[in-house]
């Protein structure tokens, strides 16, 4: 019997493969998947509001910030983030921000109080703040100040021209670089002195300082990494190497970690966390973000190690088994169970992701495509799967301590069960167990006032309305801004809070 369970699994998933082929390959022209920036640096405390528990986690670097993500700084912390449309912001203590839209021409960022600096770095998008008193618009090549308070905000133009529109008053100002910010409250708009908070200005410049170096270093990793992501191409020089191997009869260029111990395997330096109904994998090593984020790992049994094949802006059709589309996912791996254990093994290239969001080529909505079958024997790296206990799948940096040995591939066949997404399946308690969205065990010391989740509520409500949706968009922006008049320069006041 259970000989003829496998033979019908595998009849299943050869058709539903087939009837999926054309499908993913419609997609993969369509869209090169979600946008997803990273947390590239914290001083302090960072937190992340987590929507389905109502509350507040402390986050990491290295962990993402995208989708309606919302964050909170401590009073004394400060953060950076880095987004894949050239978008870069950095926030000081006592901030809140969140994402609000994020495609290849338009960042819209809503910051309801603190200090943040942002700049447009891209060649053709905008970026979009908006406030409790109104919103800034920057152009390419623009960097800006924002300082929101209780009363009011001061927008200072550090670089370019930028514009800010009043919601009060429905009128569009001038902030130019060099000349005088604007404040505004709720009522009304005046100049100020344009001056930039010392501490804070010193402190960009020390980060600026430390990303001109970054990219400075050249190497082989400039060439082999998509534009969106190449300013990590500083990591992979320091961590390891590029090469040219064999994999499914061609040669690739592919990039091997060099400072890893002898049997390391991917997805294990890190930790799991649910975002946004998927396990994403949070890295505690330097080079995990991009490498466990973009592309795929693959195993090259002449080299027995492991190597990391880069994402393309588009699907190369000569080299089908390897190229993976551009895009962010969560942790591209599949996943197994049997009783106490859980498993995940690392995805080839081709091999397809189930989670619960159209994260790019390959990947397949859970819901969306009926039941699904999956035979264990189809993955290709079954042998290097990474299996623990369930208990320790929320918990601690690195799963290298919790990993069972002396289990192979015939063993996993015969004993464990494969399921598209972690659920109340694998892990009983899975629906009430809180630990699923930590970034780490610190517990939160100091959280922010509740009324700032009025503010989060309404901005996930502009998310999700599509009739916005344009709004949100760099040809949308623009129409607004055009549609509002600019007006001569307010007069100046010392303060109009």
């Amino acid at each position: 019997m259970g000989k003829v369970i496998r033979y019908l699994s595998v009849v299943l998933l050869i058709l539903f493969g087939g009837i999926l082929t054309g499908s993913l390959a419609d997609a993969a022209e369509r869209h090169e998947g979600i946008l997803v920036g990273r947390i590239s640096h914290i001083e302090g405390t960072l937190l992340r509001y987590i929507d389905e528990e109502k509350d507040w986690v402390v986050t990491v670097k290295d962990s993402p910030f995208g989708m309606e993500d919302a964050l909170y700084s401590d009073r004394d912390a400060k953060a950076e983030f880095i987004l894949p449309n050239n978008t870069w912001i950095r926030v000081d203590g006592d901030t809140q921000i969140q994402l609000i839209a994020l495609n290849p021409e338009a960042t819209v960022v809503d910051m309801a109080s603190g200090s943040g600096r942002f700049y447009n770095k891209g060649s053709d998008a905008f970026v979009k703040v908006t406030t409790p008193f109104g919103y800034v618009v920057a152009p390419r090549e623009a960097i800006f100040d924002l300082y929101v308070g209780d009363e009011s905000l001061e927008v200072i133009a550090v670089r370019g021209d930028i514009d800010f529109v009043h919601d009060a008053t429905k009128a569009r100002y001038e902030v130019n670089e060099g000349s005088s910010s604007i404040i505004a409250d709720k009522n009304e708009v005046a100049l100020g002195d344009g001056t930039v908070d010392g501490a804070w200005d010193d402190w960009n410049g020390w980060r600026d300082t430390v990303w001109a170096k970054r990219l400075a270093v050249r190497g082989d990793s400039v060439k082999y990494l998509p534009a969106p992501i190449r300013e990590e191409s500083y990591i992979l020089e320091e961590n390891g190497r590029w090469e040219r191997v064999s994999y499914d009869g061609a040669y690739h260029e592919m990039w091997r970690p060099t400072h890893v111990g002898r049997d390391w395997r991917p997805y294990t330096a890190g930790r799991w966390t649910v975002y946004y109904g998927d396990n994403c994998w949070i890295p505690n090593e330097p080079f995990g973000y991009v490498t466990h984020h973009y592309g795929s790992w693959v195993y090259i049994e002449s080299a027995r190690g492991w190597y990391w094949a880069p994402p393309r802006i588009s699907r190369y059709e000569s080299a089908p088994s390897v190229n993976i589309s551009f895009g962010w996912y969560p942790g591209r791996v599949g996943w197994i169970h049997s009783g106490d254990s859980v498993g995940w093994v690392p995805l080839a290239p081709t091999e397809v992701y189930y989670g619960y969001r159209d994260w790019g080529y390959n990947s397949v909505v859970v819901g969306s495509v009926g039941v699904v079958v999956i035979n264990i024997n189809q993955y290709r790296y079954l042998d290097e799967a990474v299996i623990i206990n369930r208990d320790n799948f929320y918990r601690g940096t690195s799963y290298t301590p919790y990993v069972e040995r002396n289990i192979n591939r015939t063993t996993i066949v015969n004993n464990y069960n494969t399921t598209t997404v972690i659920n109340n399946t694998v892990i009983n308690n899975f629906d009430s167990n809180e630990r699923r969205f930590s970034y780490n065990d610190v517990e939160v010391d100091r959280k922010p006032h509740f009324t700032v989740l009025s503010r989060i509520g309404t901005n996930q409500k502009l998310t999700r309305d599509v009739k916005r949706i344009e709004s949100r968009s760099r040809r949308g922006i623009e129409q607004d801004l055009t549609r509002i008049k600019t007006v001569a320069q307010p007069v100046r006041k010392a303060d109009v809070s």
